[in-house]
C-alpha cells in the first residue's frame, strides 16, 4: 500500500490539521541541526532524516523535478497554498493545539475555507470528472 493524502489534489479538505506542525517538526529539527553545525548531510542521510523527498541519479534529476512539479500542480492551488501556510506558520506556534486553533486565522486558510474551489473538488469527484480550479 502507498498511503497518501488526497487533500490538496481534491481541494476538499475538511480541515488542514494533517498539515499541523507535527508534520514538519522532525524534518525541521534535522535540517536545523545540519545547518547550525555546518555538518554536511548527503542525499541518502537527508532522505533517511525525512527532509529529502527522493534521491535520484544526476542524469534523472530533470525528469524527477518535472514529475514532482506536475504532481503538485495537479492539486487545487488554494488548498496547496493553505497547506503550505499552515505548515510553515504552524511551526512558529507554541504547541500543536495552538497551531490547530490558530490556523483558521491564517489568510490562506481563510481564503481556502471560503472558496468556491473547496466545493469543486468533491463535486468533480461525485461527477467523475477532473476538477476545474478557478482560484475563487
Amino acid at each position: 500500500a502507498s498511503p497518501r493524502s488526497p487533500r490538496t489534489s481534491s481541494g476538499a479538505m475538511k480541515e488542514i490539521a494533517g498539515n499541523s506542525p507535527i508534520c514538519g517538526v522532525a524534518h525541521a529539527a534535522a535540517a536545523h541541526a545540519a545547518k547550525m553545525t555546518s555538518r554536511r548531510v548527503d542525499a541518502a542521510e537527508g532522505l533517511r532524516l525525512g527532509f529529502v523527498n527522493e534521491v535520484v541519479p544526476a542524469a534523472e534529476l530533470p525528469a524527477a523535478t518535472q514529475r514532482w512539479c506536475d504532481e503538485i500542480l495537479r492539486g487545487a492551488p488554494l488548498a496547496i497554498r493553505a497547506s503550505k501556510e499552515t505548515v510553515m506558520r504552524g511551526l512558529d506556534e507554541a504547541s500543536l493545539e495552538d497551531a490547530l486553533r490558530n490556523q483558521q486565522s491564517y489568510p490562506a486558510f481563510t481564503r481556502w475555507s471560503n472558496a468556491e474551489d473547496t466545493r469543486e473538488g468533491p463535486r468533480a469527484f461525485a461527477e467523475k470528472r477532473p476538477p476545474v480550479w478557478k482560484l475563487r
